[in-house]
């Protein structure tokens, strides 16, 4: 293409219209110097079309060349950890843990967990909690860690914390931790404040 910009955009078009091969055979020649947005795209291209290894190494490829875009190494784990590496994942996004995004976090926790670290998974999303200690994501995410782990105590005190800002994730995660430590009726009553 004569204009990379207009390359991008008809590659975009292309993504959302369904045709991810299309966009594919437009990005493909600008790899080597892809923009952090050219390199999303192609690496998307390639996991519409079943390839989340190679997308994750598209992301990985662009973020050497951009390293100030933490977006690109927050996508390749996702796609590391989607094609079942998940030491991949940890190996991408250990290094910026201190930088990562509420989502990020949650991508490398449940890296963590894949490999069988369910403390380092609850250490990684407890540390992003006093970095982001508002955010509901973490707080379902950590409050998950413990119920699973059968601390359904501990997970209705994280959520209650949040309860008033609560989505309905939160809200049905609540219920069920109530319920686990043996309060039925307020899982119940958790329910029916939040409809």
């Amino acid at each position: 293409p004569n204009h990379i910009g207009l390359a991008e955009q008809c590659a975009q078009y292309r993504l959302k219209l369904g045709r991810p091969g299309d966009a594919l055979m437009l990005l493909v020649p600008l790899e080597a110097d892809a923009r952090p947005f050219a390199a999303q795209m192609l690496a998307r291209a390639r996991a519409e079309l079943g390839d989340t290894l190679a997308a994750a190494e598209t992301l990985a490829r662009a973020y050497v060349r951009h390293p100030e875009s933490i977006g690109l190494a927050e996508q390749c784990a996702r796609y590391r950890l989607k094609s079942g590496d998940a030491q991949g994942a940890l190996a991408v996004l250990v290094p910026l843990t201190e930088i990562l995004t509420a989502p990020a976090l949650v991508v490398l926790a449940r890296a963590a967990a894949e490999v069988g670290n369910i403390d380092q998974a609850e250490t990684i999303i407890a540390r992003g909690l006093e970095r982001l200690p508002d955010d509901l994501v973490l707080t379902g995410h950590l409050a998950e860690l413990r119920l699973d782990a059968g601390r359904s105590r501990e997970a209705v005190a994280l959520l209650a914390r949040v309860e008033d800002s609560a989505g309905p994730a939160q809200v049905l995660l609540l219920a069920k931790a109530r319920l686990f430590s043996g309060d039925p009726m307020g899982g119940l009553a958790t329910l029916e404040r939040g409809m």
